[in-house]
């Protein structure tokens, strides 16, 4: 069983009521571990510690920054497997899945190590030429860092390895449904060799220790990864101090297949990103829109591949885990229920597998719906889920202004063997990130953030770095 603590100040710290959070297992409801819920308390101490810490840490060079970060890299690869485990028991997801996921964020970390050594200024001369102007990038200060439950590992890194190498110092809160892999990660930076202070571990409830983070003067930066509604209201609750804010929001990635794509291809590619860790990914296929021509072939190709999925325990050899909570398959049953109400018709899945194994978890089958339309749920909203639903279209027009027909703008896929189309569809698809021919839309060196109700603010890349950072102009009279 693990029994993480939080971190404060350099040193592990229980919740001061003696508060304890149960993670369950969501593949068969056993105890994983015990985690001390903290609040309001616990967070304002780790504020105070961040606060303490950062004069000295912004005034460290980037090359020792990136030195601490590097040894934290080396130390969550030694860790992997360990960590891996901790991951797939907490959340359920495939244990190879897991063990990249956890490789990823030492990747991060390793990445951000150097991009700190080249946050530049710049220097110019006035057009008199009786002075310079010299622009310098400095942190921002003490950044509040709230991660969610469905990537808890590479997701915390994203914000932990731009803010430390930024010069920020910080105070991480993972969700309170997957902390204990974080807090691994969190706690191998602080074995790295990072001063007191600079990355402290808060975990409990958001409406305690996740509001005081957001709403303390003490926080400069809110860093947020979850759910458009929590973000509204993170945005009205900073708004008071003016406070920088980076909000990565839910999404409804539309998936568009051309008449002339490779259609196989594009099957393959939809499958794996409307069932990857179980539907539960901001960026999976939550709409998939596919030119008449292209119908049949697709969707015969799509049911085979899917219905070759495999369920079960993520600590076994398959394909999907369980959910993450009864909750979210709820949620899912909702949506599907929903869908055929109206019309929809199932073609694969629907319903929870069968069998004494998967008797105490929440595992669902992977579900394909035909014959949909915007009226259902299950295309207006996040399901969250792995259920894949399907409508057609007949040109490009019609195929923009029904990915479009949504309040999320994070991610969106288009296969297409045309140059002229692909270009067309990349820039009138009203997304952060845009996948031609590719189901994936994250590249360590290219911005990743939404628009629309999917947040703004970026990650990853030296945008990424940018958002910790403030610019200041020098102006030098001579």
């Amino acid at each position: 069983m693990y029994n993480p603590m939080m971190i404060i100040d350099g040193r592990p710290v229980l919740a001061s009521d003696g508060s304890v959070h149960k993670i369950l297992n969501p593949a068969t409801g056993e105890l994983v571990g015990e985690v001390p819920s903290g609040g309001r308390q616990e967070a304002h101490q780790a504020l105070t510690a961040a606060s303490r810490a950062f004069p000295a840490w912004a005034a460290t060079s980037p090359g020792k920054r990136a030195d601490v970060l590097h040894q934290a890299a080396s130390l969550v690869r030694e860790l992997a497997d360990e960590m891996a485990v901790m991951l797939t028991l907490e959340i359920g997801k495939p244990l190879r899945a897991s063990r990249r996921e956890v490789l990823g964020s030492a990747d991060v970390l390793d990445y951000f190590a150097e991009e700190g050594k080249r946050a530049f200024g710049e220097w110019t001369i006035s057009g008199a030429g009786k002075s310079r102007s010299l622009v310098i990038r400095q942190p921002i200060g003490v950044a509040a860092l709230i991660s969610p439950w469905n990537y808890p590992v590479d997701l915390l890194s994203w914000k932990v390895g731009a803010a430390l190498a930024a010069g920020c110092t910080a105070v991480a809160k993972p969700s309170s449904m997957a902390p204990i892999a974080a807090s691994a990660f969190i706690e191998a930076i602080n074995r790295a060799g990072a001063p007191p202070g600079v990355i402290n571990l808060v975990l409990g409830p958001g409406s305690t220790a996740g509001a005081e983070l957001v709403e303390s003067p003490l926080s400069q930066k809110i860093s947020f990864t979850g759910e458009s509604a929590t973000g509204r209201w993170i945005m009205a609750a900073a708004a008071p101090r003016l406070k920088r804010l980076s909000l990565e929001l839910g999404g409804s990635a539309p998936f568009i297949v051309c008449a002339d794509a490779d259609v196989k291809s594009a099957a393959e590619a939809c499958v794996q990103r409307a069932f990857n860790n179980a539907g539960q990914i901001c960026i999976s296929v939550n709409r998939v829109y596919l030119h008449h021509d292209v119908e049949e072939e697709f969707m015969e190709l799509a049911i085979q591949r899917a219905g070759r999925l495999r369920v079960g325990s993520g600590m076994e050899d398959v394909d999907l885990g369980p959910l993450a909570s009864e909750e979210q398959r709820k949620r899912t049953r909702e949506h599907i229920e929903d869908a055929l109400s109206r019309g929809a018709r199932l073609r694969l899945g629907g319903s929870e597998p069968e069998g004494e194994q998967y008797s105490r978890g929440h595992f669902f089958l992977p579900t394909i719906l035909d014959r949909v339309d915007h009226s259902m749920r299950v295309m207006r909203e996040e399901t969250f889920g792995p259920v894949m639903p399907v409508m057609t279209f007949k040109n490009l027009e019609e195929a923009v202004r029904l990915a479009n027909q949504t309040e999320y703008g994070l991610a969106a896929y288009a296969y297409t063997n045309s140059l002229d189309a692909a270009v067309y569809l990349a820039e009138r698809l009203e997304s952060g990130g845009v996948g031609i021919n590719s189901n994936n839309v994250v590249d360590l060196q290219a911005p990743f953030g939404g628009w629309k109700q999917s947040g703004f603010g970026r990650e990853l890349s030296h945008h990424g770095l940018e958002g910790y950072l403030e610019l200041k102009h020098v102006k030098i009279g001579l």
